[in-house]
């Protein structure tokens, strides 16, 4: 399928922590509930192929997401693309990522995602800038839950 737009949230932060304290922070789903101000109640398996759930908080009323993981690299990347259902994903989908890579003492993590299908031009115009602060504030939360 081809998509004449695709909307794209990039986020660049230095963190104080090794990559390996930072995906062992990351690849913790349930623990997500303690610090991510965007991803909470993340279940299921981190391994490619596998569904997890989540709920997805960037409103007053979470909305509760289905997404397929993708990409499992410890202390590289972890991707995962949504909906779950392939079928859904001609509407709309999003393929969320995080890359880490070694920054001094601390890690450099590229933490996006890519939206694309059939609603995305019509329906999305202006989501950048409502979701990119909410990206960079997952980002400075993990910064601090892998401080210790």
């Amino acid at each position: 399928m081809r998509y004449d737009r695709v909307m794209i949230i990039r986020t660049i932060t230095d963190l104080a922590a090794p990559p390996e304290r930072v995906w062992a922070t990351l690849v913790d789903f349930a623990g997500h509930d303690r610090w991510d101000p965007l991803l909470g109640k993340i279940r299921g398996r981190c391994e490619p192929g596998a569904t997890i759930r989540f709920n997805l908080k960037v409103g007053p009323v979470p909305v509760r997401v289905s997404a397929e993981i993708l990409v499992v690299e410890p202390a590289r990347e972890l991707s995962w693309i949504g909906p779950a259902p392939r079928w859904l994903r001609r509407t709309v989908h999003g393929t969320h990522y995080f890359r880490l890579s070694p920054c001094g003492a601390g890690t450099r993590l590229e933490h996006g995602e890519e939206f694309a299908g059939s609603i995305v031009p019509a329906r999305w115009q202006g989501a950048e800038k409502f979701l990119e602060p909410r990206y960079a504030a997952l980002n400075h939360a993990l910064d601090r839950a892998t401080r210790s």
